[in-house]
């Protein structure tokens, strides 16, 4: 086995492994990818009990260096980001960032890997 790095991506070249051993390698993968798919999926689910341990966790350590988190200005016409209403910073950050964020990761996993599902997952 082989392993090069490009860009900081590993590449992992296995030589001479028969069909079948490919395939079953193959096919893990594949199952690795659903899974961290379905984690994705499943904190988009649950997004406002997740996200508050993460904004509560981020808060606690910009406190340690002095920081307060602040609700973002909010131009009258928004062009380039999203600028969903909100009430309060937690709920900014949950509707502007983190659900797009999950949203996105779990689109992307679907259309990078839509073919491959589909041939070694039934």
């Amino acid at each position: 086995m082989k392993i090069i790095i490009i860009n900081n991506i590993y590449i992992v070249i296995v030589a001479k492994l028969s069909h079948c051993s490919l395939k079953l390698a193959i096919c893990s993968c594949c199952l690795k990818v659903k899974e961290i798919r379905d984690v994705y999926t499943q904190q988009r689910g649950d997004i406002v009990a997740v996200f508050a341990a993460i904004y509560h966790q981020a808060v606690s350590m910009a406190d340690k260096v002095g920081v307060e988190p602040v609700h973002p200005r909010c131009a009258g016409r928004q062009q380039h980001r999203s600028n969903v209403p909100s009430v309060t910073v937690e709920e900014h950050y949950r509707l502007n960032l983190a659900i797009p964020f999950l949203d996105f990761i779990a689109a992307e996993l679907d259309s990078q890997f839509s073919g491959i599902f589909s041939c070694y997952i039934v």
